[in-house]
């Protein structure tokens, strides 16, 4: 923790306290112990693996974790024994990064490379951990690219000091250090101590690859280095080039042949310290060899008889070449590498001649020189010519001899391949093919002359040997047993032959008799007998004279037969019978694509029972699998019934018509050949065999009100049933409306039709005039006059009836409503002294007293309310005549309404209704009905409300 200075200012004696500058005081102090506890809590700047403190071999110190986290990503350490190496203690619980911080250390270039890294700890404060880690850069420790080398967590005897051994560190390579405490809590000061062990590891370079020009560099310098404390060094080679001190870091090397026939080799130096734990490190250096080398050729010698000499040089990589001669010789082609040579006049006069090859390399852009000499000799070389090419059989050896050979002191037969000679050092022998001879059909032998000294050089001559095999049939497929069904194919494998023919111990024949793969078709014959022996012959090619034979048996089963018997057609659901005729066969089985069952499928002859889908559909197909005695295959027959349905009749026609009117009639047939119509009624048919058709009912159709109407139809061929049908016909009779008898009204009243209506169940009120209906649509339908109709005094209602359906005429009649401006009310009532009870006649007129009926006289009619206290409404007058009857005419306000009727004459008390009466436009009160009416004067001094009755 950092610490602050506080300086104490002494402060001057003042006779008053100043409580502003302690305050200042006061704030300052607490502002210094802030930052003090910020730079305090404060993490290490190692905390992070990018900023990694560099520790060096030797005591490193001091450092802290205080404060330190785990950084996202780092590597975590595996588990285990506390005191392992390579792993901490297994106890703690998660998280086991807690307080991490992290350093960096360098190999010295010339140390060990085995190291012992110290991290102490103090007991109950912190408990150490350490690990050690390879990586490429310090990103890699927190992204999983980080090799972990080493990790302890205590040393044997201490709870709280990790020991980390790590051997064969690289020579300055760099490596990272993670320090963490155990547990979460565990964090404080700590050193890290770095000791360099005993064990070294030194690390080899053979230096960076190369690329030489075989010519300019016949010795290649190398230089090695060596990292670290090596014990020895040494240079090898994946070559055949050779070290000038193999043993020295900086020596040459120099190409072999084989180096630069193959352009590439390896120099590896390694170094070793056999008493260390590291052992040996190698370095490889890839040496490229550009091989521009040129050879002229051996030196040679030319014969007095020969013309020229050839020349054999090699070269690799060169643009150009180029022979010249010391002499006076020419070449055919001096730019060629096998130019002829050709000695001159002088040259052949001197013992020898030099004649050089310069060839400019492609790559490593110089010239090169290599020389030949060649030496004068007047002796002659041998002369071999072995003739032309041969062919011969293999079977026997071949007999060898020169067709040319002289001037030879030896000779040796030499062969391509693995045969052997009688003797193959004497100029007439034999030979033995051997078996890669045979194999591949030719052999080239060699006879090699050595020539007479000085022109003891060798001459050889060669010929090839065509070794041509016998023919032979190696195989022939296609034999055994088969069904007589098609063609049997047969294959051979034949090899070494010049024809192929096909023969057979049978009568049948083949697809092609000179072909490997041929078809055989058998014969009646091979039919019969079942069996027939085929054979092939392959003729053989000059010069073998046999030819190969080989044969096959082949066994023929008779394929099944079968025909069937299907009838081509059916009715409905009746049975079809099935048959067949089948031979050479194990089992029959029927099968049908419809849903109709058989009785017995495996008969020849079953019966089948058509189903619903079959009849429906029209038709059946059926199949028959027949199958065959082995070899033969099932063998399939099919054929189709045509099902005929049976026949089918549905009557359609209107189930009501009007009556009056015409019936049209039809039906849906199915499968009907004739179709005819009858009836119960008196009507008839139009077409009676017509499946449409029109009925004309009859006068008792009509009276009946029904009519039921028959049809039958025949079935199609093979069908012979029949089907018939029924259909019922009701006549609806048309509407009738009656408007009922004509009605007078007061002006300003109702009137309540008296409506009827027949045939019908929809009708309607309509009004010449401009009154208005409660309903147009109801026979009792009630009628309020409109102005107009009040004006004109009468009005004229239609009710029309509309038919039922199916009818669709309209019945109308009409009623009169006269409309008067007032009420009248007619009273028929006896005055006293003029009627005889119990006769029918006023006594007067009976009497004869009044012949000419005009015998009247005057009464008083009141109306009272129908309710108390039963006021008085109104009161007229009126004329009784000698028949009883007194008319009152009422405003017409009086219509509509119910009140108590009252008579009074002269002076006789008034006779009361004993209930209302209502008044319409035209109304009657009899008051004759009873006694008491008639002898009113009883009742003198009776009031209102008196009963009348």
């Amino acid at each position: 923790m950092g610490r602050v200075k506080i300086i104490a200012l002494k402060r001057r004696r003042e006779p008053d306290f100043d409580s502003e500058r302690l305050l200042v005081v006061l704030l300052l102090l607490i502002s210094l112990i802030f930052i003090a506890s910020r730079v305090s809590a404060q993490a290490p700047a190692n905390d992070l693996a990018c900023n990694a403190t560099v520790i060096n071999v030797g005591m490193n110190s001091p450092f802290t974790n205080v404060t330190a986290t785990s950084q996202f990503g780092e590597p975590a350490i595996p588990t285990g024994t506390c005191t392992a190496q390579g792993n901490w203690c297994s106890g703690e619980t998660a998280p086991q990064l807690n307080h991490t911080v992290w350093f960096k250390f360098t190999v010295p270039a010339a140390g060990t490379g085995s190291y012992a890294f110290r991290v102490n700890g103090n007991a109950g404060t912190f408990d150490s951990q350490v690990a050690l880690f390879s990586a490429a850069t310090c990103a890699d420790l927190t992204n999983g690219n980080a090799v972990r080398l080493g990790a302890n967590d205590d040393t044997t005897g201490s709870l709280f000091n990790s020991y980390m051994v790590v051997n064969c560190l690289t020579p300055t390579q760099t490596y990272y250090i993670l320090v963490d405490g155990y547990g979460t809590t565990t964090n404080a000061n700590f050193y890290v101590h770095v000791i360099e062990l005993s064990d070294r590891n030194a690390v080899a370079n053979a230096g960076s690859d190369q690329t030489i020009c075989y010519s300019l560099f016949p010795q290649y310098p190398v230089n090695g280095t060596v990292l670290g404390i090596a014990g020895s060094t040494t240079w090898t080679t994946t070559g055949d080039g050779t070290f000038a001190n193999p043993s020295a870091l900086s020596t040459t090397y120099s190409p072999g042949l084989n180096d630069k026939a193959s352009g590439i080799t390896q120099l590896i130096l390694s170094t070793d310290d056999p008493a260390g734990v590291c052992g040996i490190s190698r370095d490889t250096l890839v040496l490229t060899v550009i091989p521009d080398s040129i050879y002229a050729g051996d030196n040679k010698t030319i014969c007095a008889n020969e013309e020229f000499i050839t020349m054999t040089a090699q070269a690799f990589l060169f643009t150009s070449f180029q022979w010249t001669s010391t002499g006076d010789g020419t070449f055919d082609n001096p730019a060629s590498l096998n130019a002829n040579y050709a000695p001159g006049v002088n040259d052949r006069l001197q013992p020898f001649v030099d004649v050089v090859l310069r060839g400019v390399s492609t790559q490593c852009f110089n010239t090169v020189y290599d020389t030949v000499r060649i030496f004068n000799s007047n002796a002659s070389g041998a002369v071999v010519n072995l003739g032309a090419d041969t062919v011969v059989c293999v079977g026997s050896s071949i007999a060898l001899s020169a067709q040319q050979l002289s001037s030879f002191s030896s000779v040796l037969w030499t062969t391509s391949g693995n045969g052997t000679f009688s003797n193959p050092n004497s100029a007439t022998t034999s030979y033995t093919p051997g078996s890669n001879d045979i194999n591949n059909g030719v052999v080239t032998v060699t006879l090699n002359a050595q020539g007479v000294t000085p022109c003891n050089g060798s001459k050889s001559d060669s010929k090839q040997i065509f070794l041509q095999q016998p023919p032979a049939i190696l195989s022939i497929a296609g034999g055994g047993s088969y069904c007589a069904t098609s063609a049997i194919n047969l294959s051979a494998n034949a090899e070494n032959y010049n024809t192929l023919s096909w023969t057979t111990s049978g009568d049948g024949s083949f697809s092609d008799p000179n072909d490997l793969n041929t078809s055989y078709i058998p014969g009646p014959n091979d039919l019969v007998s079942g069996v027939a022996s085929i054979s092939l012959q392959a003729t053989s090619i000059a010069p073998c004279p046999a030819s190969a034979t080989s044969s096959v048996n082949i066994f023929i089963t008779a394929a099944p037969q079968v025909s069937l018997s299907v009838p081509a057609s059916s009715c409905g659901f009746a049975t079809i019978a099935l048959s067949s005729s089948v031979s050479n066969y194990q089992t029959i089985s029927w099968s049908s694509m419809g849903d109709g069952s058989f009785d017995d499928p495996s008969s020849t002859k079953p019966k089948y029972t058509p189903g619903p889908i079959d009849v429906a559909t029209g038709s059946v197909s059926f199949n028959v699998t027949v199958l065959g005695n082995i070899p033969c295959n099932a063998f399939f027959a099919s054929g189709t019934t045509t099902i005929t349905p049976d026949p089918s009749v549905v009557p359609s026609a209107p189930s009501a018509v009007c009556t009056g009117s015409t019936i049209p009639v039809t039906a849906s047939v199915t499968s009907v050949s004739t179709v005819f119509w009858d009836t119960d009624g008196d009507g008839f048919f139009m077409d009676p065999s017509a499946v449409t058709t029109i009925y004309i009912p009859g006068p008792l159709d009509y009276n009946t009100g029904s009519v039921n109407l028959f049809i039958a139809a025949n079935g199609v061929s093979p069908c012979v049933s029949s089907d018939n049908d029924v259909v019922h016909i009701n006549f609806i009779n048309h509407a009738v409306a009656d408007a009922g008898p004509d009605e007078d009204v007061v002006a300003g009243q109702s009137v309540t039709l008296d409506g009827f209506a027949e045939n019908s169940v929809v009708y309607t009120w309509t009004t010449a005039g401009d009154g208005t209906f409660n309903n147009p649509g109801i026979l009792n339908a009630v009628y309020t006059p409109g102005p107009g109709d009040i004006l004109a005094g009468s009005v004229v209602l239609t009710l029309t009836a509309a038919d039922n359906s199916p009818c669709s005429q309209l019945s109308s009649d009409q009623v009169e409503i006269s409309i008067f401006p007032d009420a009248l009310l007619a009273i028929k009532f006896y005055i006293e002294g003029m009627y005889t009870f119990p006769g029918n006649y006023p006594s007067l007129f009976a009497n004869g007293y009044s012949s000419n009926n005009t015998w009247s006289d005057s009464v008083t009619v009141s109306f009272y309310q129908s309710a108390a206290p039963y006021n008085l409404i109104g009161s007229y007058s009126s004329v009784v005549a000698t028949n009883g009857i007194a008319v009152v005419s009422l405003p017409a306000s009086y219509a509509g309404n119910a009140y108590y009727v009252a008579i009074r004459h002269r002076n006789t008390l008034e006779t009361w209704t004993n209930a209302p009466v209502q008044v319409n436009s035209f109304g009657l009160i009899d008051f004759t009905s009873t006694t008491i009416l008639r002898q009113s004067g009883v009742y003198s001094g009776l009031k209102s409300g008196t009963s009348l009755h």
